[in-house]
This record gives C-alpha cells, structure tokens and sequence, in this order.
C-alpha cells in the first residue's frame, strides 16, 4: 500500500506543478506523458485528475494498460506522433538512462511548441530508504563504493576522496 500512497502523492505533486507552470492543452484538456511509466500507475492516477495522460517504457510491464506504449530500441524512438505532448514528465528516471542524446531527442521531438518537461530525481540524502532498491541508505554507500572503486571522484558528493586514497586533487 505505501507504494500506491507514493505514486498517489507523486500525481498531486506533478498536478499542482502542471497548474503552477501554466500548463494547457488546445481543448483545454493537457496530454501529459509519464516517459518510463514501469506498471503505469501514475498514468492511472493523473487520468483520475483530468489529464489525458499516457506512458511508455523500453520495458513496459504487462499489467501497464492500453495507455502505455512500449519504446522502440532500433532506433530509439517514443511511440507518438510528435508535437503530441503538453507535458513529459518522469521520476527517478533519468539518472540511469545511458541515452541522453536519443531520449532528449525523442522527448523534445513529442513535446509541443511551448510544452513542459518536468523530471525528478532522488536527492542524494534521500532517506530513509532508495526508492528503486527500497536498501535503507544506499545512495550514501553507494556513492563511497563508486567513489573508491571506480575513480570516480566528485567533490560535492565526497569531499577529499583522492585526498583519502593517496591521490591529489
């Protein structure tokens, strides 16, 4: 049921958004997109607000519904017309994508002339557990673990690393 609570707070966050940001549609009804919608949960929930509201997924779930279209790999295309979309919106999301030249593309390509993109990402705090994972403090270890591991060092995130690690700055 938590799960559920989150998308049903996550679809109050984005309609107060789209209402902040000026959002509409030509009929006065606004196309939103939910771009990598997983089960489509949060399609159902912005359709119970109003929104003509679609998903897709390059791993579209089953249990998604008729709203939500699979992406195509080869090449990498959103399945929709383009200018269709007052708003592309996505959670956590965009952090894993390998992709940002084809997606930014293809989101660009649906959106409409004067249409909002709207994406959150997990903050790198965010507590008490990882939203994908649900492992209570994973963004902090898992940050340390790149961090040492793989030479990725990033200051705002891990002040000093090198300095740690007997490198320099």
């Amino acid at each position: 049921m938590e799960r559920l609570d989150d998308i049903a707070a996550t679809a109050r966050f984005f309609a107060r958004a789209i209402s902040k940001f000026g959002c509409s549609g030509a009929s006065g009804t606004i196309r939103v997109l939910d771009f990598e919608c997983g089960s489509g949960h949060l399609v159902k929930e912005l359709l119970s607000y109003g929104y003509d509201a679609y998903g897709c997924d390059t791993n579209l779930d089953r249990s998604a519904g008729e709203r939500c279209r699979e992406i195509g790999t080869a090449p990498y295309r959103l399945p929709f017309e383009n200018d269709f979309f007052d708003v592309v919106l996505s959670t956590s999301v965009l952090e894993h994508a390998r992709n940002p030249h084809e997606y930014l593309a293809e989101i660009r390509r649906v959106l409409k002339p004067n249409g909002v993109a709207m994406h959150l990402f997990p903050g790198k705090w965010y507590l008490p557990r990882e939203p994908h994972i649900l492992v209570p403090l994973a963004n902090y270890f898992y940050a340390r673990i790149c961090g040492l591991r793989c030479g990725l060092f990033c200051g705002a995130v891990i002040p000093n690393i090198n300095a740690g690690a007997g490198g320099t700055r």
